[in-house]
């Protein structure tokens, strides 16, 4: 090293400690410097959208429980920054959109969330506005599980219910304790299709669902996460929520691979779905000889040798969602 920059031979692990130290050299002697170090971050799988315009400012109520399930996150405040595009949103396996008293994804924005949920992600909607602010849009029905609404019922307390949230509460909802113009009578009636189930029973009747998609997973609350007057009521809804959304299996994207023909290049690519990336591997049988699976999914080489080659199986995993495999053979 003959300057004051440094351009790294390799990529930094997140959650690793790195030390380094620096020799400067001249004509009179040598002089070293103490040792420092530093440890990157974890790399968060969780975006909090902060979508409640700072009228009132709820976003503790969300930050404080998901520290407290040691939940790493990144924070996009729509106020300073818009809504998150789908580029953004691909970034992460679980969105939590934290809609506050008015807050709620703009019909716009359905598209980009809809690109997310076929990407493998888990949607969680804390809104008691959505259903104002839009309406009942396909996007609900389709990927929220919405079968109807009736918004500004004002549920007094709501129960969990369901695989995800049974045996929850009940937990009183009151948003004056935030702020004596949180309007207690916004809450909505969701009611879930019959692929969905109901998530939460309020005091006037249905009030959010959960949907399993296959691929992805979401929740809608038509009442205000932050209403529930314990902090740890609040936690315990994230804490469920949270933990279905790292239960989501990963998904191979790609389509079977193809024949191959002995003596001609081969190359199929396999995708998958999740955050981090997963990687690949063959865990069951023998590939042609000539042909290699790399970790990024990538099935190429030249065979060298005709036959049929069965019990293929591709594994793959990214470490925290449960794995994804798919059976194939090739001739």
């Amino acid at each position: 090293l003959q300057s004051t920059q440094l351009a790294l031979p390799r990529g930094l692990s997140a959650g690793a400690s790195y030390f380094w130290r620096v020799r400067a050299l001249n004509g009179c002697g040598t002089a070293t410097s103490a040792t420092q170090s530093f440890t990157v971050g974890a790399v968060a799988r969780t975006l909090l959208v902060d979508d409640d315009a700072n009228n009132p400012d709820v976003r503790t109520y969300f930050t404080t429980a998901l520290d407290s399930l040691n939940i790493s996150y990144d924070v996009w405040d729509t106020t300073q920054a818009g809504e998150p595009d789908a580029a953004t949103l691909a970034n992460y396996a679980t969105v939590l959109w934290a809609g506050g008293h008015y807050g709620s994804p703009a019909a716009a924005t359905e598209p980009a969330l809809a690109s997310f949920l076929n990407g493998g992600g888990c949607l969680v909607i804390s809104s008691q506005e959505y259903f104002y602010n839009n309406g009942l849009t396909p996007f609900m029905q389709q990927y929220l599980g919405v079968a109807n609404a009736t918004g500004d019922v004002g549920h007094a307390k709501v129960t969990g219910m369901g695989a995800v949230f049974g045996g929850l509460g009940p937990y009183t909802l009151d948003p004056t304790q935030i702020d004596v113009g949180y309007a207690a009578t916004d809450s909505d009636i969701i009611t879930p299709t019959l692929p969905a189930e109901l998530a939460f029973s309020g005091s006037k009747g249905n009030a959010g669902v959960a949907h399993d998609g296959g691929r992805f997973r979401s929740v809608y609350l038509g009442f205000s996460l932050e209403a529930i007057t314990s902090a740890g009521g609040r936690k315990n809804v994230l804490q469920k929520a949270t933990s279905w959304c790292n239960a989501l299996p990963l998904a191979i994207t790609s389509a079977a691979p193809a024949a191959a023909k002995v003596g001609t290049f081969y190359s199929h690519q396999f995708t998958a779905t999740g955050v981090p990336k997963p990687t690949f591997s063959l865990t069951a049988g023998t590939l042609p000889p000539g042909l290699t699976l790399s970790a990024s999914g990538l099935l190429s080489g030249v065979p060298t040798r005709a036959g049929t080659y069965s019990g293929l199986v591709v594994s793959a995993s990214n470490g925290q969602n449960p794995a994804a495999t798919q059976s194939f053979t090739l001739v």
